[in-house]
């Protein structure tokens, strides 16, 4: 999520133009909004981000639109490292164990529970399909 954020405000910076003072703004603005998934309890996540929704109009365009597509729709997602123990907050551990960096559509699966489940047991039936049952 860090990343694709950082992403949208480059772009939109480099669109519109913008002076040192507004892309401070802007990235001072995404500070806070990346701080509000920092926490150590969803309780937490969920009161920073409310707090941080309170001043709606203060927040940049480019940061009101990647809220709107991305955090709302997919708030349980970014949330679920912090009710679950075993999912890691950053896939560094995952990608490493595949040794290659995946494409973003299939490090989404990762994130949840079921998705790395899911993956796992595809990845079970075609090295059993390849290579055969261990005895």
């Amino acid at each position: 999520m860090f990343e694709t954020i950082n992403h949208k405000i480059k772009a939109y910076c480099r669109k519109n133009k913008l002076n040192r003072k507004e892309k401070q703004v802007i990235y001072d603005n995404a500070l806070k909004l990346k701080n509000c998934f920092r926490q150590n309890s969803s309780k937490d996540t969920i009161n920073e981000f409310k707090q941080y929704l309170q001043n709606y109009t203060a927040i940049p365009v480019v940061l009101k639109d990647f809220i709107r597509k991305h955090i709302i729709n997919h708030f349980q997602q970014y949330m679920q490292y912090l009710d679950d123990k075993n999912i890691e907050k950053t896939l560094n551990k995952v990608e490493n164990y595949y040794t290659q960096n995946p494409p973003e559509k299939i490090k989404k699966t990762y994130k949840t529970k079921q998705g790395i489940l899911t993956f796992l047991q595809y990845q079970n039936e075609k090295w059993t399909k390849k290579y055969g049952k261990i005895k």
